[in-house]
């Protein structure tokens, strides 16, 4: 079962609870988080209420950089604390970031990779301008380079056991 949502873990308690009626039907379970709740993923860790965890890093980690990519201001150290909270969890997890061109460079990519390592797994995505994207700006925006994103790849990939571009 993947909890996913626009972002799981506002809903506290109610995920909790959730989470235990998943758990005792006897499934695994994945969180996918923007990671701006670590008190929920704290809980859901030490509950034993997650299998998995992948979170998605917006940008750099300095409050300019995410509030840019984001759009809303970032509490950038609740962001640093569930970055940290996974990694020592125990439990299985990736970050992931959805590249979007305009809003990173190659050294924002860099940085993200360094800010969060080292990590067991960091993916790169290219964000697809389609139609109906929230910020309507990004529609019909060409992806990032693939090329670049490889050339990245190639710089960063030191810094996780597991890295891939998809």
């Amino acid at each position: 079962c993947v909890l996913c949502g626009g972002e799981p873990t506002l809903y506290n308690e109610e995920l909790i609870s959730f989470a235990k009626k998943i758990k005792e039907k006897g499934f695994l379970i994945k969180l996918d988080t923007n990671g701006t709740n670590p008190e929920t993923i704290k809980r859901l860790i030490d509950e034993k209420l997650v299998d998995y965890i992948a979170m998605d890093i917006k940008a750099p980690l300095t409050s300019e950089k995410y509030s840019l990519a984001t759009g809303v201001d970032f509490n950038i150290e609740k962001i640093k604390e569930s970055i940290e909270l996974i990694k020592k969890s125990g439990i299985d997890y990736e970050f992931r970031s959805t590249i979007v061109p305009g809003i990173h460079s190659k050294e924002d990519i860099i940085q993200m990779a360094k800010d969060i390592s080292p990590a067991k797994k960091y993916f790169l995505q290219s964000f697809r301008g389609e139609k109906g994207a929230i910020d309507e700006s990004l529609n019909n925006s060409k992806p990032f380079p693939y090329d670049l994103m490889k050339e990245v790849g190639e710089e960063i990939k030191s810094y996780f056991d597991v890295f891939k571009i998809r």
